[in-house]
């Protein structure tokens, strides 16, 4: 069967989509790791100036800013005190 490039590249581009729905992926180095292509592949499959690339950044993007608002809740609760009485005394 010969190869068809376009075939696979909606293949891994598939796989990337639900990679980044399940994984804790913040960069496109994490990304790539999850997939059956090496860095240079994926940059070919999907230039920087691609649909496919941007969809897949923002995707990332998404993941970062709720992993620091997720991160900004947990700092902001330990600050807080766990008992007012006790800071009243």
């Amino acid at each position: 069967m010969p190869y068809d490039k376009e075939e696979n590249k909606r293949k891994v581009y598939k796989i990337c989509l639900e990679t980044l729905e399940k994984e804790d992926v913040t960069t496109i180095e994490d990304l790539v790791t999850f997939l059956p292509i090496g860095r240079d592949t994926f940059y070919t499959y999907f230039p920087t100036d691609s649909e496919e690339f941007y969809i897949i950044k923002r995707a990332i993007n998404k993941r970062k800013e709720k992993r620091r608002r997720y991160t900004i809740q947990v700092l902001e609760r330990r600050r807080k005190p766990q008992n007012m009485r006790l800071h009243l005394i």
